[in-house]
């Protein structure tokens, strides 16, 4: 399970343009795993039309920590809509 440590601060923190016209910044809120030793991984999925930004699949992937990324290759002027997804990955888990 995952979880957030303050239930305002949960999914995404914040989008802005790099001012190219095609590159915007992400931020998102860091997530807990609820069972030691698994890590978790960020799913940034998005689209230009809201009802199929999770219909058209994963676009990022953050497996190390990371809490931001940048997205490149926009086409100017189209409005997207952005959702992160928290998920637990067990990539991390060694075995002794």
């Amino acid at each position: 399970m995952v979880l957030y440590g303050i239930t305002t601060e949960c999914g995404l923190d914040s989008v802005r343009s790099l001012g190219d016209g095609s590159t915007i910044a992400v931020k998102w809120f860091q997530a807990f795993a609820e069972t030691y030793g698994y890590s978790i991984a960020y799913y940034i999925y998005y689209s230009t039309e809201p009802e199929n930004a999770f219909a058209d699949g994963i676009k990022y992937i953050s497996i190390d920590d990371s809490l931001e990324a940048n997205i490149i290759n926009l086409d100017p002027g189209r409005l997207l809509s952005l959702s992160p997804y928290q998920a637990l990955d067990e990539s991390k888990i060694f075995l002794f």
